[in-house]
């Protein structure tokens, strides 16, 4: 929708409406009067749509937020909420409570890495210190799983967890580290959460599983699937989670306990895989360290490369799927500078965002997305500020 704009043209509008598996279970038409082949006669045609989900996608703004408050790259970002009408907790839509980690500070006598979080979508931002951390060790993940924040870190070889209801702008949370179950050379990179089950893989192809992080972590693989680095993981159920790491290295699971190598991968030796979105069992789009897009509607048994502006330069970050329709990709070019892409069609095509006339404020890269699944107008990107040495939050939406 919207006046002066090509309504073949997906990528330009004022407002679209997207209707998820839609169908169109009636149609119907006015009296065909024109019987004979000279005869004319206006036919109207009705149809009713029905759909899975309805929802409107918008322009985007950008504001950069949280300067005050950070002084370390920040290295992940996530949306820790769910919709309330306040009976149980406070009201939400669901997308007010964002989380991100940073580095450690580092220096001499340095502080520990930091938790920031907001929860009023982004508008406001608090800090705390990742208390369980040397100053020396750096996190490099963190998700939500039931009642509690939790950080992976590599450097400290084991996960360290808060309870959530500390995150509330007037107590400062305690953090505890909980080493049990991680092993000696499989040190956790990344975790991604369903909410009552987290997914962690780290060094050698480790991938470990955790339903309560107080007890610790479960091995899942012990670097069977693939011996290389994993670096990323999403998971849609407790039950299908993809990891993508070092060499080209992809592994599933389609039962929430074993691992297996897909028949193929898009890169080979030398080009790692940085991030993975999933979209659905079958449909993947994994990004890459020499900056490109690649995507399989096979669970990896064969692979596209997916063009965007700026493809093949820099590093693709992050990929993050906020609907079957709407998927944020964060990737830097060479100069540097971070950017956040969106596409409208499930990742056909991609736009930089913000779209129209207003830019990204500036920064060295945007290491992290958050994305909601209640609004597909809002995301938040956290990475490193223009000046090499800051982190640096932006808060996108409509």
């Amino acid at each position: 929708m919207g006046s002066c704009t090509d309504p073949s043209d997906f990528n330009e509008f004022k407002k679209a409406l997207i209707i998820e598996d839609a169908l169109i279970p009636t149609w119907s038409t006015d009296d065909l009067g024109a019987l004979q082949p000279d005869e004319k006669s206006l036919v109207n045609e009705t149809a009713e749509i029905s759909g899975a989900q309805f929802y409107e996608v918008l322009p985007l703004n950008a504001a950069s937020k949280a300067a005050d408050v950070l002084t370390n790259e920040v290295i992940d970002m996530v949306f820790c909420d769910s919709v309330s009408c306040g009976d149980c907790e406070d009201p939400s839509d669901g997308c007010l409570k964002a989380f991100g980690v940073t580095k450690a500070a580092g220096g001499s006598p340095g502080t520990p890495a930091d938790v920031v979080f907001s929860l009023d979508k982004g508008a406001t931002w608090m800090v705390y210190d990742v208390d369980s951390l040397g100053a020396a060790e750096d996190p490099n993940a963190l998700a939500c799983i039931g009642n509690y924040i939790v950080v992976v870190s590599n450097d400290s070889g084991s996960l360290h967890y808060a309870l959530k209801t500390e995150f509330d702008g007037l107590t400062d949370p305690a953090f505890t580290e909980v080493t049990t179950g991680f092993a000696v050379g499989g040190a956790p990179n990344a975790i991604d959460s369903v909410g009552s089950k987290a997914f962690i893989v780290g060094d050698g192809g480790y991938i470990y599983s955790t339903p309560d992080p107080t007890g610790g972590v479960d091995v899942l693989d012990a670097g069977a699937a693939t011996p290389v680095k994993l670096n990323a993981v999403d998971a849609i159920s407790e039950d299908f989670a993809v990891a993508v790491g070092n060499d080209g290295g992809v592994v599933f699971t389609s039962d929430g306990a074993s691992f297996a190598a897909t028949t193929t991968s898009p890169v080979g030796v030398g080009v790692n895989l940085t991030t993975v979105g999933v979209v659905d069992e079958n449909y993947w789009l994994v990004g890459t360290s020499n900056g490109r897009l690649y995507y399989t509607f096979n669970q990896g048994k064969s692979w596209t490369l997916k063009g965007f502006p700026g493809s093949g330069t820099g590093i693709v970050w992050d990929i993050a799927v906020a609907t079957r329709s709407v998927i944020y990709l964060a990737h830097s070019t060479t100069a540097p500078a971070g950017r956040i892409l969106r596409s409208f069609d499930g990742g056909y095509s991609w736009n930089v965002t913000p779209e129209g006339t207003a830019v990204l404020p500036a920064n060295d890269h945007v290491a992290a997305l958050a994305v909601c699944e209640f609004d597909a107008n809002l995301v938040i990107g956290g990475g490193l500020a223009d000046d090499a040495t800051d982190g640096f939050i932006v808060v996108e939406q409509d």
